[in-house]
C-alpha cells in the first residue's frame, strides 16, 4: 500500500524536515505515528497524501483514501447542521444530529467528521488526532470501527497523542527521524 525507504521530507524550498524515514504500510494493517507537538507529524501525513511538501522514495500503491484532518479552527462557521455532515452512525444521537454546526461542541464536530470518514469505502484511512475532544466510550466505538476496517483489509494510519487500543498495532515515533 505504502512504502518509504530512506525517505526525506522537505519543503518546496528544499529545507529538509526529516531524513531516514522508513515505513511500510501493508493491506489490512493499522499504524500509529507519535511524537512531540510541532515535530511535523501532520506535515508528514499531508506529504504521504500528496497534499503538500515533498517526500522522496515513496512508493504509493493505495488507489483511494479517506482523510480526517485535525479540527484546528473552532470558529469555522457553516450554515449547516451535523446531520448534513453525517446522517447515521454510532457516535451521535438523533437529537445531536439536529445541532447546527455553528453551535456544536468540538466533540460533536469530531464525531460527525469521524462518522463520515469511517463510512467511506476506501483502501487507506488517515486519521490526524481522531481522539481529540472525545470521551472514552466514543474512543472505544472508534477503535471497534477501525478494527472492523482492518479486518476488511483496509489500511489505517493514526496520528495521535492517545495510543489506540487496537490489535496488531504498528507504532512509529517521528522524533526518531533525523
Amino acid at each position: 500500500m505504502l512504502k518509504i525507504r530512506d525517505g526525506r521530507l522537505s519543503t518546496d524550498s528544499g529545507k529538509v524536515l526529516f531524513n531516514n524515514i522508513n515505513i511500510e504500510i501493508t493491506q489490512g494493517s493499522t499504524h500509529y505515528l507519535s511524537g512531540p507537538n510541532g515535530i511535523g507529524k501532520t506535515t508528514f501525513i499531508r506529504a504521504v497524501l500528496n497534499l503538500g511538501h515533498r517526500l522522496s522514495n515513496k512508493e504509493q500503491l493505495f488507489k483511494n483514501y479517506a482523510y480526517l484532518p485535525q479540527i484546528e479552527n473552532k470558529d469555522f462557521l457553516l450554515p449547516i447542521s451535523i446531520n448534513d455532515i453525517t446522517d447515521s452512525g454510532p457516535l451521535l444521537s438523533p437529537e445531536e444530529r439536529k445541532t447546527p454546526w455553528n453551535v456544536a461542541s468540538g466533540g460533536q464536530r469530531k464525531k460527525a467528521l469521524l462518522e463520515r470518514v469511517l463510512k467511506a469505502d476506501r483502501d487507506f484511512y488517515v486519521l490526524d488526532e481522531p481522539y481529540n475532544h472525545l470521551d472514552s466510550f466514543s474512543i472505544k466505538l472508534i477503535n471497534q470501527a477501525l478494527s472492523e476496517l482492518r479486518f476488511k483489509g483496509k489500511s489505517i494510519l493514526i496520528v495521535s497523542h492517545t495510543i489506540p487500543n487496537i490489535e496488531s498495532l504498528v507504532s512509529w515515533d517521528a522524533s526518531q527521524w533525523s
